[in-house]
């Protein structure tokens, strides 16, 4: 609920609707030029009624293998907690803006990044700030976002010391993508394959 309300203020505060901030403030910028919003419109016919294809867009399934099932992307519709249907070209895109400054300024990108603390967690140790969990990784500092909806799963993370991003998108529910981003970024990083 957190990110609806905030879409709602940034549409409020704005003046145009959260969509075209987004497309405005994130995706032009960032070169993002394969994102887009998952409006789902119902099509009216005279003879049969659904939503309108996206194109290029994956089914989701969920279930065991040879058991699968395929499952609708409903979940988050509301703007803000979700909708944004992206590719792994460009969510790399974004982790570039993001840390290169075509996005955010250095104080602001480090204000996202300073943990929050709860009353609960008086010793901040979540690691989360403002849509990011900073931590430590494979002996390393890591950055990253992960997130699901019924029949996707993906990963977006970043070892910004080491100028490394690995995004993992999965169109299988149930698809552990923390293991596979861990696995890249042990061979990676175990390598020293890693260039500035």
């Amino acid at each position: 609920m957190g990110y609806v309300l905030l879409s709602c203020v940034i549409a409020r505060q704005s003046g145009v609707s959260f969509r075209q901030f987004v497309r405005d403030r994130v995706l032009r910028p960032a070169g993002m030029t394969d994102s887009v919003f998952d409006d789902q419109a119902p099509l009216k016919h005279v003879m049969y009624a659904g939503n309108a294809v996206l194109p290029r867009l994956a089914s989701g399934y969920n279930g065991a293998p040879g058991k699968l099932e395929t499952t609708s992307s409903r979940m988050y519709a509301e703007r803000g907690a979700g909708g944004l249907v992206t590719t792994v070209d460009d969510l790399a895109r974004f982790a570039a803006a993001f840390w290169r400054g075509a996005l955010l300024s250095d104080a602001a990108r480090a204000e996202m990044l300073a943990p929050w603390r709860s009353p609960s967690d008086a010793a901040g140790d979540t690691g989360y700030g403002l849509g990011w969990v900073t931590r430590r990784r494979l002996g390393h500092r890591s950055v990253s976002h992960d997130g699901g909806n019924n029949g996707f799963v993906a990963d977006l993370a970043v070892w910004p010391d080491d100028d490394l991003v690995i995004v993992a998108l999965s169109n299988h529910g149930f698809f552990d993508v923390d293991a596979l981003v861990s696995q890249l970024a042990r061979t990676v990083l175990q390598a020293g394959a890693v260039r500035r």
